[in-house]
């Protein structure tokens, strides 16, 4: 719920935490999640100092909201990094079991009627690329 903190705390009588698997892993004596109403308040918790880690995967409000003294300061530092999983598929899907969408040719002519090229540049900055 917005405004409660859970907190994680090293168990120091862990079974598995001289296994070789683990090695590498879990190698902090706390964690703290905090619960915020909305993005808002998480970010505003962020530029403050409250926070640690701000996860953003919209690159334009990233962008955006990297507009503070911290960050110009050189005190946070904006990183992109490879998580090694695949990305968020970001765009339309269309149910094929339904009749009006069974068609590739409709399915198509669909893909066709959204101009990407104009929702990049004037909605995501120019930050993604078009897959088909």
């Amino acid at each position: 719920a917005p405004g409660q903190r859970i907190v994680f705390k090293r168990n120091p009588n862990y079974w598995g935490k001289d296994i070789p698997a683990k090695r590498g892993f879990d190698n902090y004596d706390q964690i703290t999640i905090e619960y915020f109403l909305n993005a808002n308040a998480k970010l505003e918790a962020f530029k403050k100092g409250i926070c640690a880690v701000d996860d953003d995967s919209d690159p334009v409000k990233r962008e955006r909201d990297l507009d503070f003294p911290a960050f110009h300061k050189g005190d946070v530092i904006a990183e992109t990094f490879d998580t090694g999983i695949p990305p968020v598929v970001t765009g339309f899907l269309f149910n094929t079991r339904q009749e009006k969408f069974s068609n590739p040719v409709v399915r198509r002519a669909l893909g066709m009627l959204y101009d990407f090229e104009w929702a990049n540049k004037n909605l995501f900055g120019g930050k993604y690329m078009r897959t088909m």
